[in-house]
């Protein structure tokens, strides 16, 4: 468990399970804990802008915490 005041930063490499989840299984958690990760994140990092784009259309994300950096 993390302090109270611990600030949480999610990066996101990008979002395959959510914009093809037809090539999961039904099963697959890894869109479920991604959504409870962002919804307890205080930032968001991802790694492209494209990601980004995603993010934001999939997600009910305040755009201002969430940031680019790219790889490398």
């Amino acid at each position: 468990m993390l302090p109270a005041r611990t600030k949480v930063v999610v990066t996101v490499h990008d979002l395959i399970t959510e914009l093809f989840p037809q090539h999961y299984a039904k099963n697959d958690q890894q869109a479920r804990l991604r959504a409870a990760a962002l919804e307890k994140a205080d930032g968001v990092v991802c790694v492209s802008e494209h990601t980004r784009s995603d993010l934001l259309r999939l997600y009910d994300l305040d755009e201002s915490r969430v940031v680019v950096s790219y790889n490398g």
